[in-house]
């Protein structure tokens, strides 16, 4: 590897992380799929890291915030996401964690209500079938939204 490949990966890897943050697989095979070299690719991913440019941990935090708490999604929607964003299976489970099952309960029944609100299905059991599937879309388990639903029911009457 000579001096101006690696100035050339790291010039391609800042600009890839101008658009949004990344993880390290994101900005290896980004990097790899410009040609770079192997150690071109591995000396910038380390400089990146040792800048706190590259940090999946703190990418990992950031995705959980913004879909699970702010956005209310649920934890297998989050844990998806994590992956898709090159986030280890267990730096993403631990990450997707830190959403509290209280919480994730009251971002399903919030869903709930307004998917519910949207419905024009007059069949009890269709219209629960619809948001059903729609919570578990949202990556709501199957014991929350079930539990969710059941409430709803109750408090129909």
């Amino acid at each position: 590897m000579d001096d101006n490949e690696h100035r050339r990966a790291m010039d391609k890897a800042l600009t890839y992380l101008g658009y949004r943050a990344r993880s390290v697989a994101q900005m290896r095979a980004y990097l790899a799929g410009k040609g770079f070299s192997e150690p071109a690719v591995e000396a910038a991913i380390g400089k990146l890291k040792d800048y706190g440019y590259l940090d999946d941990e703190k990418l990992a935090a950031h995705i959980v915030e913004v879909l699970g708490q702010e956005r209310g999604m649920g934890k297998r929607a989050v844990q998806q996401k994590l992956y898709r964003a090159g986030i280890d299976s267990q730096q993403a489970k631990e990450a997707a964690d830190a959403i509290e099952p209280d919480e994730e309960r009251e971002h399903a029944r919030a869903w709930a209500d307004r998917l519910d609100a949207k419905l024009s299905e007059d069949d009890p059991r269709r219209r629960k079938e619809k948001l059903f599937r729609r919570l578990i879309a949202k990556g709501f388990g199957y014991d929350i939204v079930k539990e969710i639903l059941d409430k709803m029911d109750e408090e129909r009457g």
